[in-house]
């Protein structure tokens, strides 16, 4: 298609020359290429934070398990049901885990702003 795109430009003006033809998504490509890189860097600087996140709520939790294996003890041996003592750990875990959503989100939205000047067309997502 290049050399008839050449006969037709030729056809109308032999003077011009034609350098570096590309299709429109060729020059959407190149245009868009370090913002597309930076993209996937913040996503994966994302997903190992969010599996360091996740390390560290289970080694948070386990030490907090392990810190009060007696008291657990102590109250199945008084007469706590399995289900009761399982819900005291997980109220625990959820307080935690609000906390820090609360926290990851007020950082997520001062990290969308500043990633709103860097990442193309991420304006339409984040409220200004």
């Amino acid at each position: 298609m290049i050399k008839t795109i050449t006969a037709a430009v030729h056809s109308v003006d032999p003077e011009i020359a034609l350098a570096r033809i590309r299709t429109m998504d060729q020059v959407k490509d190149e245009s868009l290429g370090e913002d597309r890189y930076t993209m996937v860097l913040f996503a994966s600087f994302a997903v190992v934070a969010l599996l360091l996140a996740a390390v560290g709520i289970y080694g948070l939790m386990a030490f907090a398990v392990s810190q009060r294996t007696q008291e657990i003890g102590l109250r199945l041996a008084l007469g706590a049901g399995r289900q009761r003592v399982i819900w005291l750990i997980l109220k625990e875990a959820s307080l935690l885990a609000a906390v820090g959503l609360g926290i990851g989100f007020a950082g997520a939205a001062l990290a969308g702003r500043t990633m709103r000047t860097t990442l193309y067309g991420l304006g339409r997502w984040i409220s200004p």
